[in-house]
């Protein structure tokens, strides 16, 4: 959009629309847990002046279905494109919708019909307007955060587009049009559009709480610390480069089955038409002809039954200097068997496409038609193109696009099934003779992959190969998972969800254990001092404190950009299983908590300075981010009113005052108590769980030359770092060691 006129700006220089009834003010991502969701949203303030106390029936009467029309119309993958029902309800009602509601449903129409232009299966599960003290803000789970404010800027853009004149003087005016703006944001995604088993793979990592970071278009990093595992596309990390390229040779490939005594096609390599014509003599006719190297179907020739059709497909697949398999023919259908983890958990029948005549209809407008399906959408399917390829075979059938077929006549437009080239995909997983399935497997363990698709050709997949004969033709190390999730007939399969079980076969099994030590004061003390507990007991832990972060007690060394997502960071290091992480409850309101989750929360500060209803706010957020235990000081009376309806079983209070009626009660109640008290003649830090100690601790602290303040203070953070590690489920014997690392670092 053109701002060069635009003379208001934010503090940071983000551009606002000139004259406008709505301005974006300011635009901000909230990271991690936050006040108003659990995980990052993006977060827009906006100026609606006037337009604030407008609803959608005060437009003229065109507007609802101008509305609709733009927004709903948008192609995604998923009904309405994203919009509430009830709100498009209302708006085919002419009901009154509030014009922030409008906007806000606006930006979320325009992010589901981006998710679909990058591939992205996710889509957006929360959005609220929050109309607070410094005016409104729209709030969403943007799965575009980088361009939350161009999508905001789009869509507020298409709104004005549609008002009346008279609630928007600078109609007409502008430079640049919705569509515009929209156009520019679908060529930045595309750019980073996602490979259709990475998109697959995310999604259902996402729907089984599997951590997932991107890396590219087809790669993926999964998990935290030492459970990390990387995926290419449905590659496994696992797979070597060795079997990779074995199956990316068919000769080689051909060559491992026979050696495996496994049905296969006989083969022979030319690189010459002489060399062709000997081998046309050495196989008989029919014959496949076909790159020695490539995939999807590119030149592959089928059913060839002359020297002249065989030297003319040589040529052609020959036509990159690349070497030329030419084999027999196999009668039957094609098949796609996915193996997964040594067992084949689906199989696919393909179908190469066809139409059928109506008796009125060319062949061009019936494949215009077929391409029509939402399916077909280059993600789940692919159109079929109108190239020479296909024009070729219809020549040689006697018809051409224009040709008119008659009813029920059905012309099928490829020699081959692949469904990049517009094949369908049909189920037949539950028809699979065993056998079949047993030579599949076997193959995809000879080739030594995790992740194997078998393409395998039979007159009928539900008896023997033994029967009716059959032959494995190819090897993919890396098949396409959305066939077998959105076939044209037949049940879907959650193969993806399979694949990630190769990895992360047990629930929880993906994570390292996160532990918060979160209020404002002492927080570095207790994280430090939980830090050498941790690794006391053998764990591998990285600390993330506010200005420094250190892996197993060495400096992380951190660039300044990663120091301000040190958490983040952190997660990723291979080398750790425990996570330890400082939380600033007021920045938390502000920016977010990073993390979506924790395991064990010690919560500080007994006292609140400053704005309390602010530290109130952090503390919510930190608590419904706690999938576990806490652990607060008896006398913490706000922390423990955010908690009374918490199980107190999950609650672990710390007390240096042995009398604290809170502590006694709790404790009395058989929950995890940390007290200091004399015990055996000398004052030591008790560990109690089912009222009776189960472990003690030297309650002295720092050196002579500190004061009884900062005494008290270290006291104080090593009590907490204890019951944190005891709240974790680190067993009473195995803490023995942890005395001797505080004396240490004392």
């Amino acid at each position: 959009m053109d701002f060069q006129n635009n003379k208001e700006q934010d503090a940071r220089g983000s551009l606002l629309f000139l004259h406008a009834p709505v301005k974006i003010l300011s635009e901000e991502t909230l990271s991690g847990a936050n006040i108003y969701h659990d995980r990052s949203v993006a977060c827009i303030r906006v100026d609606f002046g006037p337009l604030a106390e407008i609803s959608s029936c005060a437009m003229d009467s065109s507007f609802s279905y101008a509305y609709l029309r733009r927004f709903v119309s948008l192609p995604s993958f998923i009904p309405l494109n994203g919009l509430d029902k009830i709100f498009v309800e209302k708006l085919r009602r002419k009901e009154s919708v509030a014009f922030p509601q409008l906007l806000l449903e606006a930006i979320l129409s325009i992010e589901t019909h981006l998710a679909r232009e990058m591939h992205d299966l996710e889509t957006v599960d929360f959005a609220v307007v929050d109309n607070n003290e410094s005016g409104t803000s729209l709030v969403w789970e943007s799965k575009l955060p980088r361009l939350s404010l161009k999508v905001a800027q789009a869509a507020t853009l298409g709104l004005l587009e549609l008002l009346p004149r008279q609630l928007d003087p600078e109609q007409g005016k502008r430079k640049e049009t919705f569509e515009q703006h929209l156009a520019e944001l679908e060529k930045l995604v595309r750019r980073r559009r996602l490979a259709a088993s990475t998109s697959t793979l995310k999604y259902a990592a996402r729907k089984r709480g599997i951590p997932c970071k991107l890396l590219g278009r087809q790669h993926l990093l999964l998990g935290e610390g030492m459970h990390q595992a990387r995926l290419f596309a449905s590659m496994s990390g696992t797979t070597s480069s060795a079997a990779q390229k074995s199956c990316a040779d068919k000769r080689q490939t051909n060559r491992l089955l026979r050696d495996l005594r496994l049905p296969c096609t006989r083969q022979v390599r030319v690189g010459s038409e002489e060399e062709t014509l000997i081998a046309i003599e050495k196989l008989g006719y029919p014959l496949v002809v076909k790159p020695q190297k490539g995939n999807r179907g590119r030149d592959v020739f089928v059913k060839l039954s002359s020297p002249f059709e065989a030297l003319d497909a040589f040529n052609r697949a020959h036509q990159k200097g690349r070497d030329v398999i030419i084999e027999r023919y196999v009668p039957g259908t094609d098949h796609r068997l996915l193996v997964v983890g040594n067992r084949c958990v689906a199989a696919l029948k393909k179908l190469p496409p066809c139409v059928i005549g109506d008796g009125h209809s060319t062949i061009e407008k019936l494949i215009d038609e077929l391409n029509q399906d939402p399916l077909r959408d280059g993600f789940r399917r692919y159109v079929i193109k109108k190239d020479v390829d296909l024009q070729e075979r219809l020549l040689a059938n006697g018809l051409t696009f224009s040709t008119v077929l008659e009813e029920n006549k059905k012309v099928t437009l490829r020699d081959t099934a692949n469904i990049s080239t517009g094949g369908l995909p049909i189920d037949v997983t539950d028809r699979v003779h065993p056998d079949n399935f047993s030579i599949a497997e076997r193959a995809a363990r000879g080739m030594d992959l995790d992740v194997a698709g078998i393409d395998f050709i039979t007159e009928d997949i539900s008896r023997s190969y033994k029967e009716c004969g059959g032959a494995i033709i190819e090897i993919n190390a890396r098949p396409g998972l959305c066939i077998h999730t959105w076939p044209a007939e037949g049940k879907p399969r959650n193969v993806a969800s399979k694949v990630l079980d190769l990895s992360f076969p047990a629930a929880g099994s993906s994570r390292i254990p996160v532990l918060a030590v979160a209020g404002d004061k002492g927080i570095g003390t207790v994280a430090r001092y939980l830090d050498l507990a941790l690794r006391a007991t053998g764990r591998s832990v990285a600390l993330a404190l506010t200005k420094e972060a250190s892996v197993n007690g060495r400096p992380a060394e951190l660039n300044p950009r990663q120091q301000e997502q040190a958490p983040l960071v952190l997660l990723r290091d291979p080398d750790i299983d425990t996570l330890v992480t400082t939380v600033s409850l007021r920045k938390t309101v502000r920016r977010g908590m990073l993390l979506e989750r924790t395991d064990v929360s010690v919560i500080m500060d007994r006292q609140v300075n400053g704005d309390a209803k602010q530290f109130a706010a952090g503390l919510d957020v930190l608590c419904n981010a706690t999938d576990g235990c806490y652990v607060v000081d008896a006398s913490n009376s706000l922390a423990l009113g955010r908690l009374s309806t918490t199980d107190p079983a999950k609650i672990v209070l710390v007390s240096d005052q042995a009398n604290n009626a809170r502590l006694e009660q709790h404790k009395q109640a058989g929950h995890k108590v940390v007290s200091l008290q004399w015990h055996e003649k000398a004052m030591a830090i008790l560990l109690w769980s089912e009222g009776k100690v189960v472990a003690s601790f030297n309650a002295e602290v720092g050196s002579s030359r500190d004061g009884r303040t900062r005494k008290n203070r270290l006291k104080n953070g090593k009590m907490l770092a204890i019951a944190a590690a005891f709240a974790l489920g680190i067993p009473a014997q195995d803490l023995a060691s942890v005395d001797h690392a505080f004396q240490l670092s004392d």
